[in-house]
């Protein structure tokens, strides 16, 4: 045994009052109080202590992978299912031993083939792979959840196949009747004591629908009464008849592009379109890119169609749970469907030009039809204390009412029609404000007005009294003769000549050329959350919305 001599140093550990006199003599020479030198003797070896442990091996990676069976791929998404589809799937024994295929369970698999290079039962030799072919028809339930276990005890592997089957409503509308289309937001309005508004969007993207009108004869109505019959609770695939174009020259099968015009149309990338040529001949494809003249496929179509085949958009929709059949004669039905989009969009196609802003917030100079009258509500907020014997009190609650007018716009063109959308979707509904003359003359200048003016004569309405610089009714709109708007906001008011106001103008007048019309220009914002499109033809539309003017 080695000697080795030393002496041990202080600690403030060991050599402290604070030490219990029992450690004194713990580990023989090596701890003591005493600095005091003298000899160690080693210790070594050091006898080990032995722990006995119970538990079994965890498979890394590598034992996964080379002691299973697999299945590539494991889960098949079908998505929107428009046309019968094939998938190959890979079975692999990565095994180093014989396996033995006992059986292939399958589950709510109506609808979809599986097609077996060898039924079993039968044996996969060490590492050796097959190809299986998963066929998936338009024939089903609506709903693809699906799967099949390839039995090989003690491994089961698993293939999942979920989806939704689509059903083109591949009837025609009756344009005599007109169409319908809707885009519903969700505001939530919080509304202050002074009439002050907070506006809270509720839902990110609208909800679209249409409702179309077909008067169909005995066949057409047969099939119709089948889609409903079999299919009413799931999704259509709907086409978009207001955005319908017709094939100028031939299209041959294998196609991956088709020659259309998509300005001003509902085609976006990801969506659908349909070739149509009548209830039952149809066939629908998958927009993967868009050029102005052309969309392009994701898959080749499967079909040759001629010139003159309908073209249009596609969009996924569901008809409510009750739904009304009109049976005119024994061979004529008249059905008329409304159908909500699924799942809600915002507006695809082009964007148009930045609209003008005033202190802002976006202006609307689009003139509305002035055929029917344009009808405005009062809504002043009050509180009434009425005990129903006598005297009764009202108290308004704001210094102005809200006043609500209902404006009709007929469009022309495709153009006028894409670019009304654009300020529906602007809009979001009640959410965000905008500048609207109210379109009627509300003054008249009793001099003429010059370059260097910054206030006009008007004649009198009582300005000063009853309306006093009120951020409701405030800003002007000046109509010039050449169709242009002039926009001024009046910061003073003060009696002129008897019968007469004068108006003082945030800005000089600029020229001596004088206006054909003074509207009041009003803040508004939708009054209602859901707004309507009628359209007439492919390229004409109406629609009614009412605007409450709000404060800034």
């Amino acid at each position: 045994m080695a000697t080795l001599s030393g002496a041990p140093l202080p600690s403030p550990v060991w050599d402290g009052p604070w030490l219990d006199p029992t450690w004194e003599g713990f580990g023989g020479e090596y701890v003591g109080p005493s600095p005091q030198p003298g000899s160690l003797n080693s210790q070594v070896p050091v006898a080990f202590v032995n722990w006995t442990l119970t538990g079994k091996p965890l498979p890394g990676w590598a034992a996964w992978f080379y002691q299973g069976i697999h299945i590539v791929p494991g889960l098949i998404d079908v998505g929107n299912l428009l046309k019968p589809e094939t998938y190959p799937v890979e079975v692999w024994n990565a095994t180093t031993q014989d396996q033995l295929l006992d059986a292939i369970d399958q589950v709510r698999t109506e609808g979809i083939n599986l097609t077996e290079p060898t039924p079993p039962p039968t044996t996969f030799l060490p590492l050796e792979s097959r190809f299986y072919e998963v066929e998936v028809t338009l024939e089903g339930p609506g709903r693809i959840n699906a799967s099949y276990t390839w039995r090989f005890p003690p491994n089961d592997p698993l293939l999942q196949i979920i989806g939704w089957r689509i059903a083109v409503f591949g009837l025609s509308a009756d344009w005599g009747g007109m169409m319908t289309e809707a885009m519903e937001w969700l505001t939530d309005i919080i509304e202050a004591y002074d009439g002050s508004e907070q506006r809270i969007e509720q839902r990110g993207h609208p909800r679209r629908g249409y409702e179309l009108l077909a008067t169909l004869p005995g066949h057409e109505a047969a099939v119709m009464e089948s889609l409903l019959f079999g299919w009413q609770s799931r999704l259509y695939g709907l086409p978009i008849w207001m955005d319908r174009s017709r094939l100028d020259a031939d299209l041959d099968a294998g196609s991956t592009t088709i020659p259309v015009s998509t300005q001003y149309m509902d085609y976006h990338e990801g969506g659908l379109a349909v070739l149509w040529q009548g209830p039952q001949s149809h066939e629908s494809v998958e927009i993967s890119g868009i050029a102005s003249d052309e969309i392009t496929l994701v898959d080749p179509i499967e079909n040759a169609w001629p010139a003159g085949t309908w073209i249009m958009p596609l969009v996924f929709a569901r008809v409510p749970s009750e739904a009304s059949v009109e049976r005119i004669t024994d061979e004529l039905v008249r059905v008329r469907l409304p159908f909500l989009v699924q799942p809600g969009t915002d507006m695809g196609g082009d964007e148009g030009p930045a609209p003008q802003t005033y202190q802002g917030e976006d202006l609307l100079f689009d003139s509305p039809n002035r055929v029917e009258s344009l009808m405005s509500t009062y809504r002043r907020p009050t509180d009434l204390v009425d005990a129903g014997i006598g005297t009764v009190v009202s108290t308004s609650r704001t210094a102005f009412p809200k006043v609500a007018t209902s404006f009709e716009w007929v469009l022309q063109g495709r153009e006028a029609i894409s670019a009304f959308k654009e300020y529906l979707f602007a809009r979001r509904g009640r959410l965000k404000p905008v500048w609207i003359p109210s379109w009627h003359s509300d003054l008249h200048l009793t001099k003429a007005v010059t370059a260097l003016d910054d206030t006009i004569a008007v004649q009198s309405i009582d300005y000063e009294r009853f309306v006093d610089l009120q951020t409701t009714r405030r800003d002007l709109a000046f109509l010039m003769p050449d169709g242009s708007w002039r926009l001024r906001r009046i910061t003073g008011v003060e009696a002129g000549d008897p019968g007469e106001e004068l108006l003082t103008l945030d800005q000089q007048w600029g020229d001596d050329v004088q206006p054909f019309r003074i509207s009041f220009l009003n803040l508004c914002r939708l009054d209602q959350d859901r707004i309507e499109i009628v359209w007439h033809t492919d390229s004409v539309a109406v629609s009614k919305a009412s605007h409450v003017v709000v404060p800034e």
